[in-house]
């Protein structure tokens, strides 16, 4: 959420690596702050009018909400707690610790609905290995603007179709307030089968969409009959039926005359166009990796809809997520259009992000770079440069 009122203020002396042993000084309106919190950790990212870009966590000990009036001694890395121990990581322009020690006193928080940051103050310090000189001083985050509490409401369809190879095509409709995407999972159960319900869908502002899933059996086949469908606290009893045309997602496109009786029949009609992009980016360290993107987007995770995934929105109709999967880790490659690529130069630079080549393309220029884990995004130069 967007602060109208905040201020960051740090000393850095000599031998500090996050400082650099400099004074900083970053209000509102000139600089931007955004803030997160699930009610353990308080997450403040600020971006400044010269190009600083500084990260500050705050973190209780694990299980535990944070509280005003309380000073936090001991505090670790927010990453590396354990037991009763505290967390802290402030990091910027590129520069983190190792490893943290220090402290920090809440002397005000308030949270709004659903644990958004509504007010925080705090003065902190910081030590890199706990052995260089400590980043101290203050931050206060005033008057966050939270989303109105948003209105969800999913149901599906009172049937929903079984194909040939025993998958399900569930459907339905949703009401969703967010303006960010909407992340469903849920269960669709007949007898001993099971199978996920796992939707990303994105959210309109206003009215009803609609929205499809196909579920994958595990443990046998469905079947017509009734079933189950859980999300949430909620759960729908559905009836599964044989459709006349089996739905194209399961993988066929047979006609049904009847039980066992099917002939193939030719695809008249191409799917229905794409509403909505989900770029997915494998990583094996979900938090560094999330620190680098945070400095390629200019601000923290939009959303965080586990502990395994980070996402920002990338346009009006894409989103871009990081996703904890170590096995596929390294292998991704993301092209973003830009516009002014050499203001962009100038812009990652000032963040700690080198390129590692510019190429040109047929249409203009590209800039490569690649994060922390060797995974290669482009930045592709679009209209007039």
């Amino acid at each position: 959420m967007s602060a109208q009122k905040a201020t960051l203020q740090m000393q850095s002396p000599a031998g500090d690596y996050i400082g650099e042993g400099k004074t900083y000084s970053e209000p509102t309106p000139t600089d931007a702050f955004v803030s997160r919190s699930d009610e353990n950790t308080v997450t403040v990212g600020v971006t400044a009018a010269d190009g600083n870009f500084w990260t500050l966590e705050f973190a209780a000990p694990l299980g535990k909400q944070l509280k005003a009036g309380t000073t936090y001694s001991g505090a670790v890395g927010v990453l590396s707690r354990t037991g009763e121990q505290p967390g802290i990581s402030i990091s910027g322009e590129g520069r983190g610790c190792g490893s943290e020690a220090g402290s920090f006193t809440v002397t005000e928080l308030a949270f709004g609905p659903y644990g958004y940051v509504q007010n925080f103050h705090a003065t902190f310090s910081q030590s890199c290995e706990g052995v260089q000189p400590s980043l101290t001083d203050s931050i206060a985050v005033d008057d966050a603007q939270w989303p109105t509490p948003p209105r969800i409401a999913l149901r599906p369809a009172a049937t929903a179709h079984v194909g040939s190879r025993g998958n399900v095509t569930l459907h339905g409709t949703y009401i969703c307030g967010y303006g960010t995407p909407l992340t469903v999972t849920g269960t669709l159960s007949q007898g001993g089968v099971t199978g996920s319900i796992d939707l990303q869908l994105p959210c309109p502002s206003a009215g009803t969409a609609s929205w499809k899933a196909l579920v994958k059996p595990v443990g046998g086949t469905f079947h017509a009959g009734a079933g189950d469908a859980r999300h949430g606290c909620l759960r729908d009893r559905l009836e599964l039926r044989h459709p006349a045309v089996e739905d194209p997602h399961d993988g066929g496109h047979d006609l049904v005359d009847g039980p066992g009786r099917r002939r193939r029949m030719p695809t008249v009609s191409a799917p229905p166009p794409f509403g909505y992009l989900f770029a997915g980016i494998a990583v094996a360290d979900l938090a560094a990796e999330v620190e680098w993107f945070s400095r390629l987007f200019g601000r923290p995770p939009d959303i965080l809809p586990n502990e395994d995934e980070a996402m920002w929105g990338a346009t009006r109709s894409a989103s871009v997520y990081l996703v904890r999967r170590p096995d596929r880790a390294g292998h991704g490659h993301l092209t973003l259009a830009v516009e002014r690529l050499d203001l962009w130069l100038s812009d990652l630079a000032a963040r700690g992000i080198d390129p590692v080549r510019i190429e040109t393309v047929p249409a203009g220029r590209k800039l490569v770079l690649t994060d922390p884990e060797g995974n290669e995004i482009g930045l592709a130069e679009v209209g007039d440069g």
